[in-house]
């Protein structure tokens, strides 16, 4: 709990009757491959994670698979732009050193921001690229993009680089995965969001809403904090009602209609209270 008295244990996904339960360890490094997973879980919770994802050697979702050429210790990325287009092999590796320069530019960057080092590293931020935006670095190489870009007040540039974090979390994890990394990537797009497109920003903290019921519950603090975002990016657009069969705070799908009206649809009695006092409320007009 928020007070550190209790331990609250929520499900992030439907369990079958007789199905085993299991603690995400590693949320932090979801986009990680496998052996660098595996490698944190040992030095930092002392075990050998053994679980499916972690334990198939011949395929990974960050979509490594090891490299064709003989005696060469170093992967291949598989990348694929869209449904319709075949997936193609990346350059190695190993074979290229592409993943080892870039990972070796981003530690030197961040060691000269830790430590407060007075060099101008902007233009080597604006060129970290990432093999392609799949790759388990390109996350970090858009957040730090996108910090740098908050600070240049280049609000445009910070709301692509978040909408770049939530698609790499997305197209290796899917859109249905809720935990809380991809949950404040999404508030974060929001809040990059507001001085953009308030229509985009909206979307982003109703999917906020959304994950933070499944993994906070309505009265947790963050839960609270994004639903006081949302409602006020609703209240700039004048909305009042969102899509046929879907919460007008959230956009979860819904067929429970305001009794009033009977045109305003919500998910739960407390997204109804909220959006009510602050929005519903001064448009509201009885059924005839």
């Amino acid at each position: 709990s928020q007070d550190g008295t209790k331990k609250l244990v929520r499900l992030i996904a439907p369990v079958g009757e007789g199905e085993e339960l299991t603690i995400d360890y590693s949320s932090e490094n979801l986009l990680s491959p496998s052996y660098l997973r595996r490698k944190t879980l040992l030095e930092s919770k002392f075990f050998v994670c053994d679980c499916e994802r972690c334990s198939n050697q011949d395929y990974d979702e960050t979509r490594r698979f090891k490299c064709t050429t003989n005696q060469c210790n170093g992967v291949h990325f598989i990348h694929q732009s869209d449904n319709d287009t075949q997936p193609i092999f990346l350059e190695c590796t190993d074979c290229s050193k592409a993943e080892k320069a870039l990972k070796q530019e981003i530690d030197q960057i961040e060691y000269i921001a830790d430590n407060g080092i007075p060099i101008d590293v902007t233009s080597r931020i604006q060129k970290l690229r990432p093999p392609h935006h799949f790759h388990y670095l390109a996350e970090l190489c858009f957040k730090i993009q996108g910090e740098m870009y908050i600070q240049l007040g280049q609000f445009q540039s910070v709301a692509r680089a978040n909408q770049a974090v939530v698609a790499c979390r997305d197209a290796i994890l899917g859109q249905d995965y809720n935990d809380r990394h991809t949950t404040f990537a999404c508030e974060r797009l929001g809040d990059s969001l507001e001085r953009v497109d308030l229509g985009a920003a909206e979307k982003a903290y109703q999917r906020t809403v959304r994950t933070l019921q499944i993994t906070d519950g309505f009265d947790q603090p963050y839960s609270q904090v994004a639903i006081s975002k949302l409602l006020s990016i609703q209240h700039q657009l004048n909305k009042c009602t969102g899509e046929q069969g879907c919460c007008a705070l959230c956009g979860a799908a819904s067929n429970r209609k305001c009794t009033r009206c009977g045109e305003v649809f919500y998910c739960s009695r407390e997204h109804q209270k909220k959006h009510w006092s602050t929005i519903h409320k001064k448009q509201c007009k009885p059924k005839v």
